[in-house]
């Protein structure tokens, strides 16, 4: 019985290793339109937990939007809200969000698309052809924040209104919302001075020692910027993750992992996974079959599965990859659930009288 029971703990404790140190990515095509020639490029902007990669067709005169979905389906959007139609943005209820240039004017507004219902809704805090904006973060809960006309904004599912956040500042900008409604953002005064905050249920707190970006996630980790470098902000917590020549960083899931570019501008880009203190080359993570056609050149989506995708290039054509973590965190869990039952049923024997 001991035996048994030191078997099962090893595998258990393998098992648990293998999923936080050993991590191994298989890569697939976002396959392009059935009729590429239409378009000039293939444009990714995020994927959500679902799987589901978002991102633009561009053409002329009118771009489109797709969305290639988990169950293999590449979905096109000829949306005529605007010219510019690449979503940037998607959530897990299958809304998307999109900056889109209106009646060939130089401004854009903030909309968000529902492939669900096919509707997509202006959420600009006014509707004017004269002033423009963009939607800067999608939550879960159809919640939005941005920039219009120079103000930010905060869009609650139904209306959009302006939020004077720092009115003493000169400019303030919202960049960062998670799924608690917690705004992340920015204020700049005249002089150079760049404070990041965080707002919630009407309360204003500045994150001391930090300058720009502010992504926020659902663990309330902030992914911030100070002297030309990245840190991770958890309460008074201030972790150095990065310095911009190392990489660009493009997304951050509720497991604090970072994706983005090493080497952005150079023949040597890469995709890059920043996880448990590392920064590691993607394509040093993914299988050597896959090694042998793929070269990952930049990660910009991130979601909590570990699920990446960004741009590389596949037996020399460019094109939109997914790479999905191998064995899935859902397959890992069935073998620890597996060994968990194993286990029991061995507790349950008896030696025989």
């Amino acid at each position: 019985m001991r035996r048994v029971h030191a078997v099962l703990l090893s595998l258990a404790t393998m098992l648990c290793t293998a999923s936080q140190a050993a991590l191994t990515y298989r890569v697939e095509r976002v396959p392009v339109p059935p009729d590429p020639g239409r378009y000039d490029y293939f444009s990714v902007g995020d994927i959500n937990n679902l799987g589901d990669v978002a991102g633009g067709l561009v053409a002329n005169p009118y771009d489109d939007a797709y969305i290639y979905r988990n169950d293999g389906s590449l979905q096109i959007y000829h949306l005529s809200a605007g010219y510019s139609a690449g979503l940037v943005s998607i959530n897990d209820r299958r809304q998307a969000a999109a900056n889109y240039e209106i009646g060939r004017h130089d401004y854009t507004q903030p909309y968000i698309y529902d492939t669900l219902t096919d509707r997509y809704t202006n959420i600009s805090p006014e509707v004017t052809l004269y002033k423009g904006g963009e939607v800067s973060a999608l939550n879960n809960l159809g919640h939005a924040v941005g920039r219009f006309d120079g103000k930010p904004f905060y869009y609650d599912g139904s209306q959009s209104r302006y939020v004077d956040l720092v009115p003493e500042a000169d400019s303030v900008s919202l960049v960062g919302l998670n799924d608690h409604d917690v705004m992340a953002g920015y204020a700049q005064w005249s002089g150079g001075t760049s404070r990041l905050f965080l707002y919630s249920q009407g309360r204003v707190d500045y994150l001391e020692g930090v300058e720009y970006y502010g992504d926020i996630n659902n663990a309330g980790q902030v992914l911030a910027t100070r002297n030309k470098e990245y840190v991770m902000v958890e309460g008074d917590r201030i972790t150095r993750v990065a310095s911009f020549s190392e990489f660009l960083a493009g997304d951050m899931n509720d497991r604090g992992w970072i994706t983005g570019i090493a080497g952005n501008g150079t023949a040597d880009a890469h995709a890059v996974l920043y996880r448990n203190g590392q920064i590691q080359d993607l394509n040093d993570l993914i299988s050597p079959e896959d090694a042998q056609h793929w070269a990952l050149i930049s990660g910009i989506g991130l979601n909590n599965k570990g699920q990446i995708t960004g741009y590389g290039v596949l037996d020399g054509e460019s094109s939109v990859f997914i790479a999905t973590p191998v064995p899935e965190p859902a397959t890992a869990g069935l073998m620890l659930a597996g060994l968990g039952v194993l286990g029991l049923m061995a507790g349950r024997r008896r030696p025989q009288a």
